[in-house]
C-alpha cells in the first residue's frame, strides 16, 4: 500500500506524472 501522507510524497508524484505526461 501506498499512502499519501506526506506532502513530499504527493509532489513528487505530480513530478513523476508531469514527467510521464510529457
Amino acid at each position: 500500500m501506498h499512502l499519501h501522507l506526506i506532502p513530499v510524497e504527493s509532489f513528487l508524484n505530480h513530478i513523476t506524472f508531469f514527467i510521464c505526461s510529457s
